[in-house]
């Protein structure tokens, strides 16, 4: 039967138990605490350790090395030889478990190849070839491969030949070839990248450093010269991205349809900086929104781009500046870009068409209180596309150095200039820039060559429009959709005089969400992971440590709370 006051004196004394068990047991209990974190943190260092070395290549297989064993150059190409050619005989030594792949990877120095010795190896040619049959499934990695040939090695094979016709891809990383006549060679079916690798060639100048036959060769991190030609790409599809090419003849002949050309730079060739005798290849960004990140730089060339045959090749938006032939002293607009007379579809330059009564280019329209509303070019164009228009080293080369501004066009060829950057500094109430030279080039489904000559940015107010009260006022400045601050400046946002509003800003390109910023109305930042984020060594590290953690403290816990309430024999009895 229950009673009250044996409740009350129950209840007294299994609360003092609790309490006594609390004070008892918490030192126990961060002991415990502690042990979980040290044990989590060497789990996870352990993790660390092993995801760090699954991912790395050459961890799991054999280093091609010179021993004291290897003491003759003949000894020493063979390792080479046998390595390359004999790899899938020697899976044991040559595959990665972990990454599914053979890895040949090298560690012998520069390895200089000499004329005396080779010439006692009949049955080596002073080429090293890799082969990949058709029934390879796996990739092949290659790493570290660093070998010079000497002046008097002459012969007609490139130094590494890649002949690639397995189901696999062969990706080719650090490789150095020096002092070739042919560097690289690339064919077959299969799939090829070559990066972060770099081949020079000798002084004579006669070979290609790299040829690429196979479709769909990716270079990336790619430094090439010294050659007759740089790089020539005759297989379709092929992508250079992120590389150098420079002081060869010819830097780089495209001779494969739907070839990609980005973030690079051409420069210090003495003929062509880019020969295109293909269609469908694109030089930089396919937009004004993609130049930052894709433009090409291309200077120094006897010729920027030129387009020898084909239709439909787009270079509208690189910097191509400070082209002139050699043993020139002048430079025209042609040096930047050359147009062969039925290529690109024929489409011909755009011709600037001046106001006029001035006699100048720019167009502009101003409010009744002086403030420019409108910029204006005019230009003569083949059709409705794109018009991009690049500062022109002050009337020097009359070449595109820089992006100003573009512009959708029709047929009728007017480009309204919205916010170049040039404008920033200049007054609203000035139409131009009287010493600020500009050229332009036009994109539909090809590209065509600059102006015939780089243009003044100026021009004078041909008419006034009056503003009636009740629309907006127009914007008191501008600045260029082309930086990084692209945008309108509106003074009149609710942040307050000393507020910032920019809209159509955040990429250089003028991309990306408006923001604002100052005063008490500063803007809310945004920030989402990407649909393609990848998770990394670091975000798994982390999860695993942070899911030990709680799940040892729960654990723990619980186990406490319930040796508590079993020691403390808390209840409601009978008397």
């Amino acid at each position: 039967m229950f009673h009250s006051g044996n409740f009350a004196r129950t209840w007294h004394d299994n609360c003092y138990v609790i309490d006594r068990v609390n004070n008892n047991e918490f030192g126990e209990l961060m002991k415990r605490i502690f042990t979980i974190f040290l044990m989590a943190l060497l789990s996870v260092a352990i993790m660390g350790v092993r995801i760090a070395s699954a991912g790395e290549p050459c961890s799991d297989v054999r280093t091609v090395k010179f021993g004291p064993l290897d003491d003759s150059p003949k000894k020493q190409v063979s390792k080479i030889i046998n390595a390359l050619g004999k790899y899938t005989e020697r899976s044991d030594l040559y595959f990665s478990e972990e990454r599914n792949r053979f890895e040949l990877c090298f560690e012998v120095g520069e390895f200089s190849l000499e004329n005396a010795w080779v010439s006692t190896m009949p049955n080596f040619t002073g080429s090293f070839l890799l082969p990949i049959a058709a029934d390879n499934e796996h990739d092949v990695y290659i790493k570290g491969l660093n070998i010079t040939r000497e002046d008097a090695l002459v012969f007609d094979d490139a130094f590494l030949r890649i002949e690639h016709n397995g189901q696999g891809k062969v990706i080719l990383d650090d490789v150095r070839l020096n002092n070739v006549k042919h560097g690289l060679s690339v064919s077959g079916s299969g799939l090829v990248e070559v990066n972060n690798s770099v081949i020079t060639g000798d002084a004579a100048k006669i070979g290609t450093c790299v040829s690429a036959a196979s479709n769909n060769t990716i270079f990336k991190g790619l430094t090439v010269s010294g050659c007759n030609e740089g790089i020539k790409l005759l297989g379709m599809d092929a992508a250079i991205e992120e590389s150098t090419i420079t002081n060869s003849n010819t830097c780089l002949f495209i001779d494969g349809d739907g070839a990609l050309v980005k973030n690079s730079e051409i420069h210090t060739c003495v003929g062509d900086g880019i020969r295109i005798e293909a269609d469908d290849v694109l030089i930089g960004a396919a937009s004004r929104e993609g130049y930052d990140a894709n433009k090409n730089l291309i200077h120094g060339n006897g010729i920027g781009i030129h387009v020898v045959t084909g239709s439909r090749n787009r270079f509208g938006y690189n910097n191509v500046y400070e082209n002139m032939l050699q043993g020139r002293d002048d430079a025209s607009a042609d040096n930047g870009i050359t147009i062969e007379a039925g290529a690109n579809e024929n489409l011909a330059r755009p011709v600037i068409v001046v106001e006029e009564e001035s006699g100048l280019p720019l167009r502009c329209t101003a409010d009744e209180k002086g403030i420019i509303t409108k910029r204006e070019l005019w230009f003569e164009v083949p059709g409705a596309g794109e018009i991009g228009i690049y500062n022109s080293d002050d009337g020097v080369f009359s070449q595109g150095s820089s992006l100003v501004a573009s512009c959708s066009v029709l047929a009728d060829g007017k480009c309204v200039i919205e916010n170049p950057i040039l404008l920033e500094a200049l007054p609203n109430t000035q139409c131009g820039i009287s010493n600020y030279f500009v050229t332009a080039l036009f994109t539909s489904s090809s590209s065509t060559r600059y102006l015939a000559d780089s243009i003044v940015f100026n021009g004078r107010i041909g008419s006034i429009i009056a503003v009636p009260y009740d629309l907006p006022m127009p914007v008191s400045g501008v600045v260029d959709q082309g930086g990084n601050d692209g945008g309108v400046f509106d003074d009149d946002f609710e942040g307050g005089e000393d507020a910032l509003y920019i809209s159509g800003g955040g990429s250089e390109m003028g991309g990306g969400n408006a923001i604002a910023a100052g005063g008490a109305s500063a803007g809310l930042m945004k920030c989402s992971l990407s649909p393609d984020a990848k998770a990394t060594t670091e975000t798994l590290v982390l999860t695993a440590f942070c899911f030990i953690m709680v799940l040892g403290v729960f654990i723990s816990t619980r186990k406490s709370v319930t040796r508590k309430i079993r020691n403390s024999g808390f209840g409601i009895r009978d008397s």
